[in-house]
């Protein structure tokens, strides 16, 4: 039982894990206001998150299509049949 427990708290917590994981490569590290200059935010930081953002949108256009033909089909096209043996 405890086996199970653990495979049980393995299989659901570690999306949580993985977003606290990655909270550190998506967040700004340092930074101040423009008024008081010396804004030492790293343009290489700023560039990935631009490319990420860029990536983002041109995946969504692309699969738009996708996307939509899959959400106009009926629930019955999502359900899987069972056979018995």
């Amino acid at each position: 039982m405890t086996l199970l427990n653990t495979v049980s708290n393995l299989g659901t917590n570690w999306p949580n894990t993985l977003a606290l994981w990655a909270i550190d490569n998506l967040t700004y590290k340092t930074g101040s206001l423009p008024e008081l200059g010396d804004n030492t935010c790293s343009y290489t930081l700023e560039a990935k998150t631009a490319v990420c953002i860029v990536v983002g949108f041109l995946w969504l256009q692309w699969g738009r299509p996708t996307i939509n033909r899959l959400q106009r089909l009926p629930p019955s096209a999502w359900q899987i049949a069972r056979h018995n043996r």
